[in-house]
């Protein structure tokens, strides 16, 4: 199944999403997965109307791998995210 960006975020709208906490597929299921920058604009499009807790293995990949948070360690990526508004004051790991 191929990620679609428009569809997942008109779900979560749809369905009253309070919260949605994103990460990669971490339990080696072999799950097909969106790209980074894929899960990024989905993060950006979700924080628009709810509660968006990213994993702490997704923002790790995030500074590895996307050009806005190369070199940023973990704590960065967060504050950079939170400073952008598209997350809460509090996330959980």
């Amino acid at each position: 199944m191929d990620f679609d960006l428009d569809v997942i975020v008109e779900w979560m709208e749809e369905i009253g999403a309070e919260i949605v906490s994103i990460g990669p597929d971490s339990g080696g299921n072999e799950l097909p997965e969106p790209t980074t920058e894929e899960v990024y604009q989905l993060l950006k499009e979700l924080a628009e109307f709810t509660r968006v807790e990213p994993k702490k293995n997704l923002v790790e990949r995030m500074s590895r791998e996307l050009d806005d948070f190369q070199g940023l360690d973990t704590d960065e990526v967060y504050a950079e995210l939170k400073d952008r508004g598209y997350l809460p004051d509090a996330v959980f790991e």
